[in-house]
């Protein structure tokens, strides 16, 4: 999805920041608020997103406030939560799926 959000810069910019959109809010919300309490010492993580996500992040959101219109805004956004979305989803089921064959020694 990077790649294609690269290459499709020129015409679909709300490709690219669909992605930041979704890097943004897992890494900020995985490393800050379900980590870290479990983690109280160095978390890799956590500086990498503070010291290099969320930063660029910002510069990239500041300067898409030039050239966006409102419809690249709704379309990032749409596809952002799409994409947290469906990785939450496989990742419940995932979990869900190991513990009912942990709970079942007969598999």
């Amino acid at each position: 999805m990077v790649i294609l959000g690269a290459i499709l810069a020129n015409v679909a910019p709300w490709v690219g920041f669909s992605m930041i959109i979704f890097e943004l809010t897992i890494n900020n919300f995985m490393h800050t608020i379900i980590f870290q309490p479990k983690k109280p010492v160095y978390n890799p993580g956590l500086i990498t997103n503070s010291l290099l996500l969320l930063p660029l992040g910002t510069v990239v959101f500041l300067k898409s406030l030039d050239f966006f219109q409102w419809y690249d805004w709704a379309l990032s956004v749409a596809a952002g939560i799409l994409i947290v979305g469906l990785l939450a989803y496989k990742t419940t089921s995932r979990v869900a799926r190991t513990a009912k064959e942990a709970g079942n020694p007969t598999k």
